[in-house]
């Protein structure tokens, strides 16, 4: 036997045991397969949907699905595994397997907890699906519902197939808590609050545990007790203690000597008592300490003090007893002071303050503070003599001598003096002026003041006479050369005497340097006198500079300034101090001194030829350009010989540069020494280099300006957008070139390049509200991968991309890039996941009931102990395990009925700062009747 595989046409030869031979042939064809191509392979559908699936494929003829015995290629498919064969028009076929699958979803359940009144409830459906309806709006997973009833949810999962369950919550039954109605005691008596059996827990406000409570002072007192399945009930009460009838004695009062108070208490409030033995409603009362008592329709009782003090009384001063000088009047004021609430004077006035005169001799005040005490005071009002006083009369000297003046004394009670000249001695000397021109008459006057107080005045006349009053004339001078002749005459006086010896009325002098002087008398005796200062002045001495050569083509400002001198006569024609020259040409000058002397000088100005050199326009190349520029200092005008001097230190008649700067020729005539400069610069045109900065990020919608961040001026912009400004303003990612060539030619192809890339905004997702335990710790994004180049704040301004929050409250982040700003938040609810439910009484009988009292608590306990006191602070019972509780007994001996003190300490296995938490609380053991310690 042979195995066939390929096309064509085969033979056998066979032979028998008789040697016979027989030949068989056949002609076998391998068909091409024809490709079969499912519309789809595997696939998912909702539970109880069918899938619409067709096998039909070119070339195949026969169809047959294995799970439903039907030959339709097209078939509607349900959920689980569809085996098929197709045949194709050879007869070849080829097999396969279409599943209908679904998600395979746990049914959809919900769960409910039974809880108390008012409190929220849990709903928890199957977890998978993708999103979750509750018939109350909630759309998470579990869901909070409140108060009772029928709530029904719809789940979809991920390929949008719903599914529905409900299911019923109720909540358990709850005793209200009754303390009673308000009430009113008096204050000392006592107050018994009982919130009733049947709750396991009493929460009172003051943090006691027992099921009643004993309260003596006014206040609001509240109630919460929890039943057995934890459900609280609340109550509050108004409790007033009186405290007896309000009434008040008055603040404690302090009382003028010998003054009585009457202390009355109010009406109706009877029997009254007070501690002087009185029992009527009021008393009168001086400096003692006194009380009463009142009582009020209750039968509670109150009682007030009051101090009752002696006033110190007030004093008063006046001063001393007032004198005042003989022929005078006066009205002087008394003012005893403001302190006092009441004034009474010998005149009847009443006010604070009074004028009293000379013709008051005693003068007296009675003062009342703002208790109405008393206190006074007297004065004398007492005239005294004026002291006497005399200047002499009356006198006459010349201008310029001093007379004494005396005030004399008065037995010796003057104690000052007081001039009309401001002095105070007791003489004064007059000094007159010696340039006065008429008589002046002057009055003089002094008062003088005795040891009393007491003045009195005296004038004194003065009169002063003026000096005579020579004149010479001014002081003269003359020019040196000129003739002088002078007469000098003081005027008419009673008799002369010259500096030159002469005692004539007039003396004539002549061209002599000299001081010339008289004195003379008039006819009082008065004497002064007069001088002249004859003066000979040289002549000016003008100066000019010496002969000045200029070179022409050169301007020039000679400024020529003969000195200071009155007046000036230029050749010119200018009268000018100074003479502004700026060509050729001899210049003279006459000056006059203030002496009116006259003198003149002169001076010449030569003009000689000057050579002309020209280096052209100055040249502007690029900074960094190399160059060799030929400089020609050759004047355009030859001369007889010409020396040539460059800045760089040349002699040459030209130079070649090959760096910017400034170059300067300076050509001499060396024949009259006459130069001139010219200068050229090669400027250096600075090339720019342009800056568009490190590139980076641009978001959807933003746009940037492209600045290459140059100053001046003389470049053109060219953009690889096009664009031909000098600034540009983009918004797309992309690689963007500026080119700058200088307008003038020089610098040319200075680039720079700037890449963007697309930006994008941060995404930012912190997920449903969370409720956790205390203790615990929710760390948000903490498994997010920070977003690049981006700022994270947080509402309490921590700045981590990562936050880890142990306290309730909504929290929001911000996130910031370049792109912008987004924000998430969400809430977060700790609870108290860490009660302890711990009864207050227990009945250890043996009846299975209630027999040990230990906690209860839903979550992990470490490091957990519990000590039982009795009343009087001994430990009766210790465990370490929660599990272990007490029942009643010490060392095996069964303990009386009695409330004892518990103390809990343990540390939370869901706290995960693992916080000691103590419980401290009192518990009845309730059995027999006996108490023993």
């Amino acid at each position: 036997a042979i195995t066939l595989n390929q096309t064509g046409i085969y033979y056998v030869t066979a032979t028998d045991t008789n040697s016979c031979t027989y030949v068989d042939s056949i002609n076998f064809t391998v068909f091409d397969s024809i490709p079969f191509i499912l519309p789809f392979t595997d696939t998912l559908v909702c539970p109880n949907d069918t899938l619409p699936f067709d096998l039909s494929n070119p070339g195949y003829v026969e169809y047959y699905w294995f799970s439903t015995a039907d030959s339709n290629p097209v078939n509607n498919l349900y959920v689980t595994e569809h085996p098929y064969v197709a045949t194709d028009s050879n007869g070849c076929q080829v097999t396969g397997m279409v599943s209908v699958l679904d998600l395979n979803l746990p049914p959809l359940l919900s769960i409910f907890n039974e809880v108390c009144p008012n409190d929220s409830s849990t709903l928890t459906a199957s977890p998978g699906y993708d999103t979750y309806t509750w018939s109350n709006g909630d759309t998470t997973n579990p869901a909070i519902v409140f108060g009772p009833g029928t709530y029904s949810v719809t789940a979809t999962d991920t390929l949008g197939c719903i599914y529905e369950a409900s299911t019923n919550a109720v909540s358990f039954a709850v005793t209200p808590v009754d303390l009673g109605g308000d009430d009113s005691l008096c204050l000392g008596q006592t107050k018994l609050l009982n919130a009733g059996a049947g709750y396991s827990v009493y929460d009172w406000d003051d943090t006691t545990t027992n099921p009643v409570r004993i309260v003596d002072s006014t206040g609001t007192y509240s109630v919460v007790v929890t039943d057995a399945n934890g459900c609280r009930t609340a109550d509050t009460v108004n409790i007033l203690f009186s405290s007896g009838p309000e009434f008040s004695l008055g603040n404690d009062t302090a009382l003028c000597p010998g003054d009585e108070i009457l202390l009355e208490m109010p009406q109706g409030f009877e029997p009254y008592s007070w501690n002087t033995g009185d029992s009527t409603r009021g008393i009168f009362a001086s400096d003692s300490t006194f009380w009463g008592e009142a009582t009020d329709g209750l039968g509670c009782k109150a009682r007030d003090t009051i101090v009752l003090t002696v006033r110190t009384p007030p004093t008063v001063d006046l001063g001393p007893d007032y004198h005042f000088c003989r022929f005078t009047t006066f009205s002087e004021i008394l003012n005893p002071g403001p302190q006092y609430d009441a004034y009474q004077w010998h005149n009847g006035d009443t006010t604070q303050i009074i004028n009293f005169t000379e013709a008051d001799s005693t003068v007296w005040v009675r003062v009342f503070d703002v208790w109405g005490c008393e206190a006074s005071d007297t004065i004398e009002v007492i005239q005294d003599p004026l002291p006497n006083v005399n200047l002499g009369g009356l006198d006459t000297i010349c201008a310029g001598a001093t007379r004494p003046l005396n005030a004399g004394t008065s037995g010796g009670t003057i104690v000052s003096y007081s001039w009309s000249t401001s002095a105070t001695s007791q003489t004064v000397n007059i000094t007159t002026s010696p340039t006065i021109e008429m008589p002046d008459v002057q009055n003089y006057t002094v008062t003088v003041t005795d040891m009393n107080g007491c003045e009195r005045a005296d004038t004194f006349t003065l009169v002063t006479m003026p000096l005579p009053s020579p004149h010479l004339g001014n002081d003269t001078a003359f020019c040196t050369g000129d003739a002088f002749s002078l007469v000098l005459d003081p005027g008419n006086f009673v008799s002369y005497n010259w500096n030159t010896g002469s005692t004539q009325p007039t003396i004539t002098v002549g061209a002599v340097d000299s001081l010339y002087s008289v004195q003379v008398t008039d006819s009082i005796g008065c004497v002064s006198s007069a001088d002249i200062v004859v003066t000979e002045n040289p002549l000016p001495n003008p100066a000019l500079p010496a002969d000045t050569n200029i070179c022409e083509r050169n301007s020039f400002n000679i400024v020529l300034n003969p000195g200071g001198f009155t007046s000036y006569n230029w050749s010119t024609g200018s009268a000018a101090p100074a003479l502004l020259v700026t060509t050729g040409g001899t210049y003279e000058v006459t000056v006059t001194d203030v002496n009116g002397c006259q003198n003149d000088t002169s001076t010449t100005i030569n003009i000689e030829p000057t050579p002309e050199p020209d280096l052209g326009r100055n040249i502007v190349v690029c900074e960094d350009s190399i160059f060799n520029i030929t400089l020609d200092g050759t004047p355009s005008t030859t001369g007889p010989n010409y020396a040539f001097s460059w800045s760089n230190g040349a002699s040459t008649d030209s130079i070649t540069v090959t760096t910017p700067g400034r170059y300067t020729v300076t050509v001499t005539n060396q024949g009259n020494g006459c130069r001139d400069s010219s200068s050229i610069r090669i400027n250096s045109f600075e090339r720019v280099i342009p800056n568009l900065g490190p590139g980076g990020v641009i978001c959807d919608g933003e746009a940037r300006l492209l600045d290459p961040m140059v100053s001046g001026t003389g470049y053109s912009f060219n953009w690889s957008t096009g664009e031909s400004t000098r600034r540009i303003l983009i918004n797309q990612p992309g690689t963007y070139i500026v080119e700058m060539n200088a307008v003038n030619g020089t610098c040319r192809n200075n680039r720079d390049t700037i890449v963007f890339e697309q930006g994008t905004l941060p995404v930012i997702e912190l997920g449903e509200d969370i409720r956790a335990c205390e203790g615990q710790t929710v760390r948000l994004l903490d498994n997010h991968t920070p977003f690049p180049d981006a700022e994270y704040i947080w509402q309490d301004t921590i700045t981590t991309p990562r936050l880890s929050v142990t306290r309730s409250g909504r929290y929001q982040v911000r996130v910031t890039n370049t792109c912008g700003t987004v924000t998430d938040e969400i809430q977060i609810l700790f609870d108290d996941c860490f009660q302890l439910y711990i009864p207050n009484a227990f009945t250890p009988n043996g009846d299975g009931i209630n027999d040990v009292f230990k906690p209860e608590t839903d979550q992990p306990i470490v490091d957990y102990a519990m000590v039982i006191y009795n009343r009087w602070g001994n430990a009766v019972f210790k465990t370490n395990d929660i599990n272990v509780g007490w029942d009643g007994t010490r060392n095996g001996g069964a303990l009386p009925q009695d409330v004892y003190i518990y103390r809990i300490t343990y540390v939370s296995g869901l706290d995960e700062r693992r916080q000691r938490r103590i419980e401290k609380g009192q518990v009845t053991l309730i059995k027999g009747e006996t108490i023993e310690r």
